[in-house]
């Protein structure tokens, strides 16, 4: 969603604001090494096959900016995929979505994840975007938050037997809501990360305050 939405808003903006932006989409074929690892998948949707890639140029008259937008996909903590964003200045990573509420298991595991849990995988999550932050001056990893599914079930959570995705009723079920957030996803980051202080330096905050958050990984856990 994300990185098909900042493709898509990219050009809304170069056709609404007269700018002069030009954007390519590609794919770049992934190599698999003993450094990367091989990839918990052989082969179908989960497999990452190629990273898709969005190159964004702004031509400004004396100012010219590019930027390049990759989506890497990653089906629960798979380190082998996330090695091919090293170079990578800014990273936007989501968790969440097809693991069952209750266990905290994926339902669509395969044997190399039969042992995680969505509270194994948040925080080796959580730990990688602490290194990828502090890798580079100029880095920074942004958490998105799990946001409400709508699998083809009775409350939108993803099941094994899901098959597509529908839309969502508008009512609740016995006046409660038809899907509330996944508390053990937000329990699990609230462990580790706090909202950031103010700079004890007496300048102002920076506009990001509000979303700026302080994160401690434990390397035993």
């Amino acid at each position: 969603q994300f990185y098909h939405a900042a493709g898509h808003g990219l050009r809304r903006a170069a056709a609404l604001r007269g700018l002069n932006i030009t954007v390519d989409v590609g794919r770049d074929a992934v190599n698999y090494t003993e450094e990367t690892g091989q990839s918990y998948y052989n082969k179908g949707f989960r497999y990452l096959d190629a990273v898709e890639r969005t190159d964004v140029t702004i031509d400004g008259g004396l100012r010219r900016a590019t930027a390049s937008i990759r989506y890497v996909k990653f089906y629960g903590w798979a380190p082998m995929h996330l090695s091919f964003t090293d170079g990578c200045d800014v990273v936007v990573t989501n968790l969440g979505l097809h693991y069952d509420e209750t266990t905290g298991r994926m339902n669509n595991a395969n044997r190399n994840q039969l042992r995680n849990t969505l509270d194994t995988d948040v925080p080796a999550l959580l730990g990688w975007m602490l290194d990828h932050s502090s890798r580079r001056p100029g880095n920074a990893a942004v958490w998105r938050s799990a946001l409400p599914q709508h699998f083809d079930t009775r409350d939108g959570h993803y099941r094994a037997e899901s098959r597509k995705c529908v839309p969502m009723p508008r009512s609740g079920f016995g006046g409660r809501a038809v899907q509330a957030y996944n508390r053990r996803y937000e329990g699990l980051f609230a462990r580790m990360c706090n909202a950031s202080t103010a700079p004890g330096d007496g300048t102002a905050p920076s506009e990001c305050a509000p979303y700026e958050m302080t994160c401690t990984a434990r390397r035993t856990d």
